[in-house]
């Protein structure tokens, strides 16, 4: 058994994948909490965190925006589906409510046309829904695994590998179950 796993790590490690922007604090002082621990980069004074699907659209959007950035420029920062919704719980207080994915940049300080915008509510919603059948998809998978094959090492990735299939179809259910979500509240 996976005893080193929880359900909710399994879920985790198969979620949908973004990388945010940050930037390491230049004086780190005491950190009370794991998400003080960056500058998380928003836009709109604040008002707007940025996710991208692949690390290298993160760092070209950072490449153009933060150019003469000085000498400790932002990169990217991987934050899963569950992860990021957590962070926009904490910026949320801060003024952050929207999400822009996958935007670009085309000169220093300027930014256009993301792939898509939502609300921070939506990305905690969305999280939720989500969540527990990604759990149980992993936990399912993981017992097959350990069934299956004899080598601890190889169990993660052979893991994921099988969720892999099922995965965008829970994302798109859950999408659509926050999307309604969403349009009952209005």
């Amino acid at each position: 058994m996976i005893h080193h796993l929880t359900a909710e790590m399994g879920a985790r490690y198969i979620a949908p994948q973004y990388y945010v922007v940050v930037k390491m604090p230049d004086e780190p002082g005491d950190i009370p909490n794991r998400f003080e621990l960056y500058d998380w980069c928003t836009l709109d004074e604040g008002r707007v965190l940025l996710a991208f699907s692949f690390p290298e659209w993160c760092g070209d959007f950072v490449k153009t925006y933060y150019t003469g950035e000085g000498w400790n420029p932002p990169g990217p920062h991987n934050q899963d589906a569950l992860s990021l919704a957590e962070v926009l719980e904490y910026l949320e207080p801060q003024g952050t409510w929207m999400v822009a994915f996958d935007p670009m940049a085309f000169a220093p300080g300027k930014w256009m046309r993301p792939r898509k915008v939502v609300t921070a509510r939506y990305c905690r919603r969305f999280a939720t829904e989500v969540r527990r059948p990604l759990e149980k998809l992993f936990a399912e998978k993981a017992i097959e695994v350990e069934e299956c094959f004899g080598n601890p090492d190889d169990y993660l990735w052979k893991i994921k590998e099988l969720c892999a299939p099922s995965v965008p179809e829970i994302v798109q259910y859950a999408h659509a179950r926050t999307s309604e979500w969403e349009l009952n509240l209005c």
